[in-house]
């Protein structure tokens, strides 16, 4: 995961960060050095920059367009998750079969037929869960499927962890590859290959800093078992 792919230079990151800006009198600061020891951060840009496309890759396009629906539809329940869950984060595996919902108040990940059916506690971890502490206890977060695993952000750990995933649908080992990330709330990545990370940073939401986007150069991944 730590390996430079194509289109993973800082350089090469920072030009598209810029391209994709579109206001042109914004002059977003830079962040030198490590932000912590195994985050990098390109470029700290304004909520919104990136919005198209972090929407564009969640749970819900991935349905709508297995499904091929247009225009206006019928919400349909396929699931009952259990009153004192906090669902968050949805992302769809690969092959379109199954839901995965973070569940930021239990620090579990659930697995869900997208047909419909039985709701499975598929992952629990300590490093899914909230600080019990915080103003505003939240844990896994974002999800996202990349490179057969699932990558999971915890909100007020500040944590960005990839799941392997078997191609039957069995975890391997959370591990965690960047920290040092208050707030990170969605996710996507640069490209289908790269590891490289757009994180969004809901500081506002905990009167714990602003509202960002940070781009993030995994590290080698640290196991957590």
């Amino acid at each position: 995961m730590a390996q430079a792919k194509d289109g993973d230079d800082p350089a090469v990151v920072t030009r598209t960060i810029v391209t994709a800006t579109t206001d042109k009198k914004q002059k977003p600061r830079y962040i030198a050095g490590l932000l912590a020891s195994r985050v990098t951060t390109a470029r700290r840009l304004p909520a919104g920059t990136f919005d198209k496309q972090i929407c564009k890759n969640t749970a819900a396009s991935h349905l709508a367009s297995r499904s091929g629906l247009k225009g206006v539809v019928t919400p349909e329940r396929i699931a009952a998750l259990a009153p004192a869950s906090r669902p968050n984060g949805l992302a769809v595996d690969p092959d379109g079969r199954t839901l995965y919902v973070a569940d930021s108040l239990k620090g579990i990940i659930w697995s869900i037929p997208v047909a419909g059916g039985s709701v499975t506690p598929w992952l629990t971890d300590a490093a899914l869960a909230p600080v019990p502490t915080e103003a505003l206890p939240i844990g896994a977060n974002g999800l996202r499927f990349h490179n057969s695993a699932l990558w999971v952000s915890n909100f007020n750990k500040g944590t960005l962890l990839p799941v392997p995933v078997t191609t039957t649908g069995v975890h391997g080992p959370i591990r965690q590859v960047s920290g040092g990330l208050p707030n990170i709330d969605d996710l996507s990545f640069l490209t289908p290959r790269s590891d490289v990370v757009f994180a969004a940073q809901n500081g506002s939401s905990s009167d714990n800093g602003p509202d960002g986007v940070v781009a993030i150069y995994p590290t080698a991944p640290t196991s957590l078992s």
